[in-house]
Protein backbone atom coordinates (compact mmCIF):
# COMPACT_ATOMS: atom_id res chain seq x y z
CA UNK A 1 0.00 0.00 0.00
CA UNK A 2 1.33 3.43 -0.94
CA UNK A 3 2.18 5.95 1.75
CA UNK A 4 -0.36 8.79 2.01
CA UNK A 5 1.15 12.23 1.54
CA UNK A 6 -0.59 15.41 2.67
CA UNK A 7 1.52 17.75 0.57
CA UNK A 8 4.23 17.88 -2.00
CA UNK A 9 5.78 20.42 -4.34
CA UNK A 10 7.94 19.99 -7.42
CA UNK A 11 9.47 21.71 -10.43
CA UNK A 12 9.29 20.34 -13.97
CA UNK A 13 12.49 21.28 -15.79
CA UNK A 14 13.40 20.52 -19.40
CA UNK A 15 16.51 18.37 -19.74
CA UNK A 16 18.37 21.00 -21.79
CA UNK A 17 17.95 23.55 -18.98
CA UNK A 18 19.26 21.31 -16.19
CA UNK A 19 22.88 21.56 -17.37
CA UNK A 20 22.74 25.37 -16.98
CA UNK A 21 21.52 25.36 -13.37
CA UNK A 22 24.08 26.28 -10.70
CA UNK A 23 22.54 23.55 -8.52
CA UNK A 24 19.58 21.20 -8.60
CA UNK A 25 16.29 22.26 -6.97
CA UNK A 26 16.50 22.17 -3.19
CA UNK A 27 13.68 20.38 -1.39
CA UNK A 28 13.26 21.93 2.03
CA UNK A 29 10.46 19.57 3.00
CA UNK A 30 7.27 18.28 1.37
CA UNK A 31 5.83 21.80 1.37
CA UNK A 32 8.73 23.99 0.19
CA UNK A 33 11.23 23.80 -2.64
CA UNK A 34 13.55 26.36 -4.22
CA UNK A 35 15.23 26.62 -7.60
CA UNK A 36 17.92 29.13 -8.61
CA UNK A 37 18.13 29.77 -12.35
CA UNK A 38 20.60 31.88 -14.31
CA UNK A 39 19.20 34.73 -16.35
CA UNK A 40 21.17 36.93 -18.74
CA UNK A 41 24.62 38.04 -17.73
CA UNK A 42 25.30 37.57 -14.05
CA UNK A 43 21.62 37.79 -13.02
CA UNK A 44 19.70 34.99 -11.29
CA UNK A 45 16.09 34.24 -10.41
CA UNK A 46 15.15 32.20 -7.35
CA UNK A 47 11.78 30.51 -7.56
CA UNK A 48 10.09 29.09 -4.46
CA UNK A 49 7.29 26.57 -4.76
CA UNK A 50 5.11 26.39 -1.64
CA UNK A 51 2.10 24.46 -0.41
CA UNK A 52 0.76 25.88 2.85
CA UNK A 53 -1.07 23.75 5.41
CA UNK A 54 -4.83 23.82 5.12
CA UNK A 55 -7.06 25.84 7.44
CA UNK A 56 -7.91 22.66 9.36
CA UNK A 57 -4.23 21.89 10.04
CA UNK A 58 -2.83 22.38 13.52
CA UNK A 59 -1.47 25.76 14.55
CA UNK A 60 1.88 24.03 15.05
CA UNK A 61 1.94 22.87 11.40
CA UNK A 62 1.00 26.36 10.18
CA UNK A 63 3.62 28.02 12.40
CA UNK A 64 6.31 25.56 11.24
CA UNK A 65 5.45 26.30 7.60
CA UNK A 66 5.62 30.06 8.25
CA UNK A 67 9.01 29.67 9.97
CA UNK A 68 10.42 27.50 7.18
CA UNK A 69 9.16 29.85 4.46
CA UNK A 70 10.54 32.88 6.27
CA UNK A 71 13.94 31.19 6.69
CA UNK A 72 13.97 30.32 3.00
CA UNK A 73 13.01 33.85 1.92
CA UNK A 74 15.59 35.67 4.03
CA UNK A 75 18.34 33.48 2.55
CA UNK A 76 17.55 34.43 -1.05
CA UNK A 77 20.18 36.79 -2.43
CA UNK A 78 18.86 40.35 -2.57
CA UNK A 79 20.35 40.58 -6.08
CA UNK A 80 18.12 37.72 -7.31
CA UNK A 81 14.70 38.15 -8.85
CA UNK A 82 12.37 36.37 -6.42
CA UNK A 83 9.34 34.41 -7.62
CA UNK A 84 7.06 32.71 -5.09
CA UNK A 85 4.50 30.27 -6.45
CA UNK A 86 2.15 27.96 -4.67
CA UNK A 87 -1.04 27.21 -2.88
CA UNK A 88 -1.28 29.31 0.26
CA UNK A 89 -4.76 27.99 1.10
CA UNK A 90 -6.07 31.55 1.32
CA UNK A 91 -9.63 32.33 2.31
CA UNK A 92 -11.45 35.30 0.86
CA UNK A 93 -14.16 37.10 2.74
CA UNK A 94 -14.25 38.02 6.42
CA UNK A 95 -11.29 35.84 7.32
CA UNK A 96 -7.77 37.22 7.00
CA UNK A 97 -5.66 35.52 4.36
CA UNK A 98 -3.19 33.08 5.94
CA UNK A 99 0.34 34.21 5.25
CA UNK A 100 -0.61 37.86 4.75
CA UNK A 101 1.01 38.73 8.08
CA UNK A 102 4.03 36.65 7.17
CA UNK A 103 4.75 38.72 4.08
CA UNK A 104 4.29 41.98 5.98
CA UNK A 105 7.02 40.88 8.42
CA UNK A 106 9.66 40.42 5.71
Amino acid sequence: MAERRDASVAFAIRNDIIEHLPCLPQGINGRLMSLRMPLRGDKFATTISAYAPQKTSSDRAKDKFDQNLHALLVNVSKADTLIVLGDFNATLGQTMLPGSLLFRKL
